[in-house]
């Protein structure tokens, strides 16, 4: 996959929707395939390899496929990763980078 093609974000995107989607249906397995594959296609991506963007929303489904399958440690040790990550990039008292991503890139 090239790395500079942004088709690996809207595939990112769609891994991580359906791993949500097993989520609410407790199927845990399937949802932690489905976010480390959506983490994986997200890797490929430009701004993940070159500008140290870490995809938050698959790795917080991973943390939760994790944590309700009783792996508590792995699941706390990636979100506080990402919470790391987010307070390096954005600071610790963030509440407005959130609000500048359009809600239907979620629900859609």
């Amino acid at each position: 996959m090239n790395k500079d093609n942004r088709t690996s974000q809207f595939l990112g995107l769609a891994y991580n929707k359906v791993g949500f989607a097993y989520l609410v249906n407790d199927k845990w397995d399937d949802a932690e395939a489905a976010f480390r594959e959506s983490i994986k296609v997200y890797s490929a991506w430009v701004e993940v390899t070159e500008r140290g963007f870490r995809p938050e929303f698959p790795w917080g489904g991973l943390a939760i496929a994790l944590s309700e399958r009783g792996d508590h440690k792995q699941a706390a040790e990636i979100l506080l990763t990402t919470i790391k990550h987010r307070e390096r990039i954005f600071g610790p008292a963030d509440t407005d980078s959130v609000k500048s991503v359009p809600f239907t890139v979620f629900c859609n």
